[in-house]
């Protein structure tokens, strides 16, 4: 083999010098023959204390679960065995103190059959930075706790309408008042599930849809509790945009946090969204074709050009309370839907951040929906629930449709009745079993004992959230239907018609 030219030697030299993580380079009687600087700074030597000396001696690694010696860590890769990459506690020189390491190292091999020798990798999790989903997801947390109290100041406000419409329909016997509380309960459960979605992330499930119904939501949901004024011009013939809603309410989260913070409570946001067609040959450097444009302007007190160069940077925040995640995390996101965000602001004007959307190829799929009936059936049907109110309602609804019920409040109660009633020959046609139950047997728990009792067990989950992937997954576990909450009659009502159908015919499709 011909040998390395020296300039290329050098030149890897310099990048090793220059990384991040700490390198040292044994030979096969595992001595020390090159360290970089960050490695010298890790043991705490200077380097000819180090080059020439066993590995052994420059450092002590200990195992983290019993603080044992691992001085012999090395042994098998000089001996010819494969990359090790190992989670240890680093001990240094001196024993005073200690902090978590990621080591690897891979074999030297040279012309011979035993390796030369080995090339060590130390990362120092401290100092490692966050990677692209920790750094979404800690964005998402940092979004959550920013909205916290404009979210509490409207679901007070439901609240307080809700339990009003309540007192006046009792009071009054009026109608109309219950129907203006069953309104802002159907309100609460949009924001509730908004929030659920967007603080458990994204489900890599993108869907051909409007966008104008997630800008509005999010526009909702991001301004609350702010005095600024919001002008949203949405169009109505807006390209159709294929995206994972998640990410994308959290992009227009950012922006509108950001615009929000701008203002300090005092100015305009205008929101506006239009189809257009970019040419060959555009400033954005996209294909040419048809998407949708966003933009996201506010009148505050703009941005000073030397930080607009920065501003989609990691990190990067001219806030004292700021992370600098939200708007590197909003273009990474925009870049994997193959659009573009880019930003434009005058010092003491304001600022604009627009974003392009490639349009689908395909059409919006819209579902039918017909005029919500009361399906009304008969049979035995047991509800567990840990929350006595809700059996209460549950129960009631369940005897005007025409069955049976029954209520139990933990898991093991469930079971209890169960067994007993197939003992006497009533067994339950239907069971509802809450996901969740503090303290307690969850809803799987519980079918996995009911399945020992009768295999043939009918069983619907109760839960609050439910995305496509769990759905798949509570029906692999047994579950013939899936019951959200919170739930109106007519819903309770389609679900049990719908498994005790499958029931009497398990053939049919």
């Amino acid at each position: 083999e011909e040998a390395i030219p020296q300039s290329l030697a050098r030149a890897a030299l310099t990048a090793i010098e220059a990384a991040g993580e700490c390198v040292a380079i044994l030979d096969q009687d595992g001595t020390t023959r090159y360290a970089n600087t960050r490695f010298a700074q890790l043991v705490g030597k200077p380097l000819e204390n180090i080059i020439g000396h066993a590995f052994a001696d420059v450092i002590s690694l200990v195992h983290r679960s019993d603080g044992s010696p691992a001085h012999r860590l090395l042994d098998p890769v000089l001996s010819g065995g494969p990359q090790i990459v190992l989670d240890h506690t680093l001990a240094v020189a001196s024993g005073e103190t200690s902090e978590d390491i990621i080591i690897s190292a891979v074999p030297l091999q040279g012309d011979r059959a035993r390796p030369e020798g080995a090339i060590v990798l130390i990362r120092r999790p401290l100092e490692m930075p966050l990677s692209p989903a920790e750094l979404v997801a800690s964005n998402r947390i940092e979004g959550l706790g920013q909205m916290a109290s404009g979210i509490a100041h409207d679901f007070n406000n439901l609240l307080t309408t809700i339990t009003g419409g309540i007192n006046l329909g009792i009071q009054r016997k009026d109608w109309t008042s219950v129907q203006v509380a069953e309104k802002a309960c159907r309100s609460a459960q949009t924001l509730a599930r908004q929030l659920l979605t967007f603080a458990r992330g994204p489900t890599g499930n993108r869907k051909v849809g409007d966008i104008r119904k997630t800008i509005e939501e999010t526009t909702r949901m991001a301004a609350a509790g702010t005095s600024a004024t919001i002008d949203l011009d949405l169009a109505d013939d807006l390209h159709p945009v294929e995206f994972d809603p998640v990410q994308m309410v959290q992009v227009f989260t950012n922006l509108l946090i950001n615009a929000v913070q701008a203002l300090n409570d005092d100015g305009t946001i205008a929101i506006r969204a239009i189809s257009v067609a970019l040419a060959k040959l555009n400033a954005l450097d996209l294909p040419p074709g048809d998407y949708v444009r966003i933009e996201i302007q506010d009148n505050g007190p703009g941005i000073a050009p030397e930080d607009l160069e920065r501003i989609f940077q990691p990190f990067f925040t001219t806030r004292k309370d700021g992370t600098g995640l939200g708007l590197s995390v909003a273009r990474s996101i925009i870049a994997q839907h193959n659009g573009t965000i880019t930003v434009e602001s005058t010092p003491g004007e304001g600022t604009t951040f627009t974003i392009h959307l490639p349009r689908a190829n395909k059409d919006i799929v819209t579902e039918e929906r017909t005029a919500p009936s009361l399906p009304r059936g008969s049979g035995r049907v047991l509800i567990m629930d840990d929350d006595t109110d809700l059996c209460m309602i549950a129960t009631g609804i369940l005897s005007m449709l025409g069955y049976e019920p029954d209520e139990a409040h933990n898991g093991e109660e469930a079971i209890k009745k169960y067994r007993r009633t197939m003992e006497i020959g009533r067994p339950y046609d239907v069971v509802i079993l809450d996901l969740t139950v503090p303290g307690g047997m969850g809803g799987e728990a519980v079918l996995n004992e009911l399945k020992k009792l009768d295999p043939q067990v009918c069983a619907v989950v109760s839960s609050g959230y439910v995305t496509e992937e769990q759905a798949i997954h509570y029906r692999s576990l047994g579950f013939a239907g899936i019951l959200a909450k919170p739930y109106r009659t007519a819903e309770l009502g389609q679900v049990l018609k719908d498994v005790l159908a499958a029931r009497s015919n398990p053939d049919a499709e």
